[in-house]
Parts: structure tokens; C-alpha cells; sequence
């Protein structure tokens, strides 16, 4: 007999099986097989700048003061994984975005707790809702990026309040996208819909790394909800939720 967990959204928490576990998802509703208790990551309190308060079970992250000239403060979660075996991914969801809001990942070494966004410190990656600025430093880890670093994406539209951004990593690539429109193909400048068909943000990466966001700018207050159980647009063949 399976174990039945509410959704996220019903219940403000997530639950996760782990990578030996087969999920089955029906709706909003999660199944996982009978003694198989389900595990959960979080925003990691240690892993974080000062101005980023956490709450709600440390699932939810906001900063609205700006450090190191206004360009926000950082967070990462606790589960890492190695991204030359992972196939695994994640979304968030803001609630309240200023100009810096960001998805992304960071390596275990990575230092999170100093201001700045996303991606401009060693063994960072983030993709940014303002004009798609996507911003990477692997110094120290193999890998590459479509386009160097600080650069926008062609074309991108964009995310706002009640989207849901997601990463997701397999076999060292990385790829970024958005639950209701599709994986976002960096080389067309367009939303596809499948991984298949779109060109990843990085190739060759190296290391264990963990989910990661930065919010903030010159006082704007951000803030969004961490969904690391959650990957709405469908998972590819093999693909796992972040857990």
C-alpha cells in the first residue's frame, strides 16, 4: 500500500523520495511506495548573506537590503549533488521580484554569505528574470558557457511574480526554463518543448553543487518560495526531482 502526500501548494512543505524511489505523479498528488518515507531539502541558514531572511520551514528566502552597492544577497541549498551523474531538477517561485531575482546553482566551495549576485563569485551559476542576464563563474570546475559571463540572453522574455523558473542538470549540462512555457533554447532565442530540442547553458560541468538563488537590488525587496520537489513542466526519461 503507498503512502499519499498532499502537494506543496496544499500544505506548505514538500516532500521528496528519494533517487531509489519510482514517483508517481497524479495531479497535485504525490504517491510513494509503502516504508519509503519521503525526505526534504531546504534554503541552507548557513549558506546564506546577511540580509536574506528565511522562513517558512527555510523554503522561503526575501532581501530587501542591498550590500556590496545595492546588487543583493544570496542563498543555497542543502542538498548537493554531483552534476556529472545527476539528472535531477528544481523550480522556484517568486512572490515578490525586484530586479535581480535569480535561479541557479551553487558548488559546495562556493561562498554565499558576502553580497553580489548570483554567478559573479567562484563556482557559481545564476539566470536572472531582469533581461535574461546570466551570469557564471566555474573557476576552480571544468565547463562551459554559451556566452560569457554578464551577458544576456537573446530574446528573453523574462519571468515574473507566480512563474516558476527551473533549472534542471544531467550529465554535467545545465539548462533553464519556465514551468508553463518550456525549456529556453539559448541558441534560437525561443521557448522549446523539450530538452531535446533546446541548446544548454553550460556544458562539461564538474563537481557537486546545490540549488541556489540571489535577490535584492539597491533596497527592492524579493522574495520566492524554494519548490526543490517540484518540477511542473514534466521531467525528461531518467529525470529526477532535486529532492
Amino acid at each position: 500500500m503507498s503512502g499519499i502526500f498532499v502537494g506543496a501548494a496544499e500544505i506548505g512543505s514538500i516532500f521528496v523520495g528519494s533517487d531509489a524511489i519510482a514517483e508517481a505523479y497524479l495531479g497535485s498528488t504525490k504517491v510513494f511506495p509503502a516504508g519509503a518515507p519521503p525526505v526534504s531539502s531546504t534554503w541552507d541558514p548557513a549558506r546564506k548573506g546577511a540580509g536574506v531572511v528565511l522562513s517558512n520551514g527555510n523554503l522561503t528566502a526575501q532581501c530587501n537590503i542591498g550590500i556590496g552597492g545595492g546588487n543583493g544577497e544570496r542563498v543555497a541549498g542543502t542538498l548537493s549533488r554531483d552534476v556529472t551523474t545527476a539528472a535531477h531538477g528544481f523550480q522556484l517561485r517568486p512572490t515578490t521580484i525586484g530586479q535581480f531575482y535569480s535561479i541557479g546553482l551553487a558548488r559546495t566551495d562556493a561562498d554565499e554569505t558576502d553580497g553580489g549576485p548570483l554567478g559573479t563569485q567562484a563556482g557559481e551559476i545564476g539566470f536572472y528574470n531582469f533581461n535574461g542576464f546570466f551570469f557564471y563563474d566555474l573557476s576552480g570546475s571544468s565547463g562551459s558557457g554559451f556566452q560569457s559571463s554578464g551577458s544576456a540572453t537573446p530574446g528573453y522574455p523574462g519571468f515574473g511574480v507566480g512563474d516558476h523558473p527551473f533549472c534542471y542538470v544531467e550529465a554535467g549540462s545545465v539548462w533553464f526554463g519556465e514551468a508553463t512555457l518550456g525549456w529556453w533554447d539559448v541558441t534560437s532565442g525561443s521557448y522549446k518543448s523539450s530538452k531535446a530540442a533546446a541548446t544548454p547553458f553550460i556544458t562539461g560541468l564538474t563537481g557537486s553543487w546545490a540549488p541556489a538563488n540571489s535577490n535584492g537590488f539597491a533596497g527592492a525587496t524579493s522574495e520566492g518560495d524554494a519548490e526543490f520537489g517540484t518540477f511542473s513542466f514534466g521531467l525528461p526519461a531518467g529525470g529526477s526531482v532535486w529532492g
